[in-house]
């Protein structure tokens, strides 16, 4: 059964308001010796008495040690699940931080990578953030191509408002890994001038990278930028990419978008045959309809009708 947050905290704040030697090293030892039982369990960081005990005690450098030793046994003696074990990897790592500011941490990455983002999870949830913040720039040097450690640093940055960090780390991490989700929260975050050198960097990195124009093509509607836009599906897109935007655009670039449409359905219906030809014409028309772009879905049927003759009614 698990001992209650309250029990812990009882303990930790007798210690603390005790004054005579005797009973103070006696609730000391009851503290440390609690964890080490065999029914206790660690599951959660912030009921956790060493936990509690660290924040009170971090000055004491032999009883952090001393901690450090009881933790790491424990990992090797007691038959644990992982949520246990991610929590005391948790304290381990906030003891090394206050001991030697996480001087060594290959025996974290050589023994427990599969569990290294689940400690970081638990010491961010428990407003550990500069120990976080400090393992995780470590593991980078182990884990230089890992998306996952460079996006929950990114979100750590930002939750802390170090703006700094973010408006020179996230234009790279978008470059590497075309994830987006991050960039246009910093967006909220700092003044237009530092926006828009992060913006055009972005911009001018994704018009050298033609596989990638959906990327660009997010970049020009969350500016507001629809003449790039418009340009952009000019250019040949996807019909995704097209339907994606084509809500925002369609009552002022009505003709613009008529050829658009053309074009990538033609490049469609002239490279296949089979069903993905009549899937593409069907889903862009029914697509038409709920926009209720009535015009433009009339222009391009008219199009394909004429260009398409012996084709249109296997095509609807």
């Amino acid at each position: 059964m698990a001992i209650s947050q309250r029990f812990h905290k009882l303990l930790i704040l007798l210690h603390e308001r005790v004054h005579a030697d005797e009973l103070k090293n006696n609730l000391l030892e009851l503290i440390i010796d609690l964890p080490q039982r065999s029914y206790y369990r660690h599951d959660r960081l912030e009921d956790h008495l060493y936990y509690l005990l660290i924040g009170k005690q971090y000055k004491d450098k032999d009883l952090m040690l001393r901690l450090k030793v009881i933790c790491l046994n424990t990992l090797l003696k007691k038959q644990l699940e992982d949520h246990d074990i991610v929590t005391i990897l948790a304290i381990l790592h906030m003891l090394d931080y206050h001991l030697t500011i996480l001087k060594d941490i290959n025996w974290f990455v050589n023994d427990y990578a599969r569990l290294s983002m689940n400690v970081v999870d638990r010491l961010v949830y428990a407003n550990q953030v500069e120990v976080s913040v400090k393992l995780m720039k470590k593991m980078k040097s182990h884990f230089p191509k890992s998306r996952e450690l460079k996006r929950k640093l990114l979100q750590v940055y930002l939750t802390l408002d170090q703006l700094d960090e973010l408006t020179k780390l996230l234009p790279k991490y978008v470059i590497q890994s075309d994830d987006t989700k991050l960039l246009f929260k910093l967006r909220e975050k700092i003044s237009s001038d530092q926006w828009t050198d992060v913006i055009l960097e972005l911009i001018e990195y994704y018009k050298d990278q033609p596989t990638k124009k959906f990327i660009l093509a997010s970049l020009y509607f969350q500016e507001d930028d629809y003449e790039s836009l418009i340009e952009l599906m000019h250019s040949g897109v996807d019909l995704d990419i097209v339907m994606s935007y084509d809500h925002k655009l369609y009552r002022i670039y009505q003709n613009d978008l008529t050829q658009i449409y053309q074009k990538v359905l033609s490049d469609i219906i002239d490279s296949y045959l089979g069903d993905r030809a009549q899937v593409a014409v069907r889903k862009a028309i029914h697509h038409m309809d709920q926009l209720n772009a009535r015009k433009l879905r009339k222009n391009v049927m008219s199009y394909l009708e004429k260009e398409y003759k012996h084709r249109i009614q296997y095509l609807m």
